[in-house]
């Protein structure tokens, strides 16, 4: 039932407002969660006590594939004070809604590529759910040409 809901408001808000207001409004939902302190990691509470305890004792932290920032926001909050945060996200979108969402921690940097073995170019296909909104967690780099049907294609 939720996400029915979840999925006609989307339809609601590109159809009346346009693309604009569906990136708005996730953006928004990010803050609201933030706020009451829901925007945590989908772990359980025996795998986030583990990555607090890690991120207590890190030098240094590095979040390869940082989405839309749930988990540098977790592993912030627990790091000592002064420890660098390093982000890497290669989807242009999702790096959009981190920059968003991890706005004014300290010693963070984001850095909009992805991470290989070899210094390349490669084709990032990005699917989308049912109302064309794109799922950034389930891009996947293409071995080969797009096909014909995937939209949501961006160099990385």
């Amino acid at each position: 039932m939720i996400a029915a809901g979840r999925m006609l408001t989307k339809r609601l808000l590109r159809a009346t407002f346009g693309e604009g207001a569906t990136r708005y409004a996730h953006a928004l939902y990010h803050a609201v969660l933030r706020r009451i302190g829901a925007f945590g990691v989908p772990e359980t509470a025996a795998t986030q006590r583990l990555l607090a305890a890690l991120a207590g004792q890190a030098g240094t932290i590095i979040d390869v594939g940082v989405n839309i920032g749930r988990f540098s926001w977790f592993l912030a909050r627990h790091r000592r004070p002064g420890v660098p945060l390093y982000g890497f996200e290669p989807n242009a979108e999702a790096y959009a809604l981190a920059l968003r969402n991890l706005a004014g921690l300290p010693a963070l940097t984001l850095l909009p590529v992805g991470l290989a073995e070899n210094d390349q170019t490669a084709t990032l296909a990005v699917p989308q759910d049912a109302t064309g909104t794109p799922v950034s967690g389930l891009g996947y780099i293409l071995d080969g040409p797009p096909p014909a049907d995937h939209r949501a294609t961006q160099a990385v």
